[in-house]
């Protein structure tokens, strides 16, 4: 209970030692939070198969949310720190996996994205597109971030703005709801990509390069324009490949918990703290994304571990919980 109310329903420990007082039981906050904890810290050998899955799965997208913690190693008043959650996912597998970093920068993704090979889609941050360039990394990048500028130069340039996500977004992404829909595999998704999208997107090139020299610098438009030309060779990728997902909405929605708990909670009382959380949101989000009851698989993994040998813990993760556990994974249906 104080696992799902806090980290899946954004509820601060405090309030929930309050609901605990309203029906007569009194704990001490502290108690809460070390219960919170050992639970994590329980997980955490979960969290790092899981980790490990993750990183050998070769299509993987990624993503960083901000996480304020407490610092005790800064001076009196300055204890605040802006930590930052990294976000990783494998559409294909479903699973999820976060990673508390200090900090946002060339060296905090290597040590999250240590080894990876294969399709990285991510944004167009900077750090993304160094790592991007290593041997053995395919880049590819989110077409609604590109969309998400146009829709922000709508307020400048109605016309040309409304003109590109009329003509281009809106049609590609028809088609990526038409092959959901007729449920085709990746050889159908990966052929009608290549008949009906990619002339859309070449077209849609053409355009860009067409109007950018009609464009301000600087203005809403304009960074619209350079910004999908910038990636543009990163959009062609998913049209390459019907397994690979246009966008990075899939991860987005999985870091949405992260912001809501981040607004309720304000931060993390440390470092570790952070860490923690990770444990949990990574375990959570595979839960969602597996389709299982995150209570019912933590009332069971909790139960079990404490008396599994080590080498079988890969059995008590979300993905395979439920095939090696069917009688448990029914007993809240």
């Amino acid at each position: 209970m104080l696992v799902v109310d806090k980290f899946l329903y954004h509820i601060p420990t405090w309030r929930l030692r309050q609901r605990f007082i309203h029906y007569g039981i009194t704990l001490p906050y502290s108690t809460l939070s070390f219960d919170t904890n050992k639970i994590a810290d329980v997980l955490e050998p979960l969290w790092h198969l899981l980790l490990k899955d993750t990183i050998k799965s070769r299509h993987l997208h990624v993503d960083e949310s901000c996480y304020k913690v407490l610092d005790d190693s800064k001076k009196k008043g300055r204890k605040s720190h802006m930590g930052w959650m990294w976000g990783m996912l494998t559409p294909v597998q479903r699973i999820a996996c976060f990673s508390y970093q200090p900090g946002r920068g060339k060296k905090d993704i290597a040590d999250v994205l240590v080894g990876y090979k294969g399709y990285l889609m991510s944004d167009g941050y900077s750090v993304y597109t160094k790592y991007g360039r290593q041997p053995g990394v395919i880049h590819q990048q989110c077409l609604v971030h590109v969309r998400r500028y146009f829709v922000r130069a709508m307020d400048y340039d109605a016309k040309r703005a409304g003109y590109a996500l009329d003509t281009f977004f809106k049609p590609l992404y028809a088609i990526e709801a038409t092959c959901k829909a007729l449920g085709l595999d990746y050889d159908q998704i990966t052929e009608r990509r290549q008949e009906q999208s990619v002339p859309i997107l070449l077209a849609f090139r053409q355009w860009l390069e067409q109007q950018v020299s009609q464009t301000i610098t600087g203005t809403p438009l304009n960074k619209a324009i350079t910004y999908a030309l910038t990636h543009f060779d990163g959009l062609m990728i998913y049209t390459t490949d019907g397994m690979l997902e246009p966008d990075n909405n899939i991860l987005e929605a999985q870091i949405r918990p992260i912001a809501l708990g981040r607004h309720a909670h304000m931060f993390a009382g440390s470092h570790q703290g952070g860490k923690r959380a990770a444990i949990i949101y990574s375990l959570l989000a595979t839960c969602r994304l597996q389709g299982i009851n995150p209570i019912n698989w933590l009332d069971d993994v909790l139960r079990r571990i404490t008396d599994l040998p080590q080498e079988r813990y890969y059995e008590l993760l979300p993905q395979n919980w439920k095939a090696q556990y069917p009688a448990a994974a029914r007993s809240y249906a």
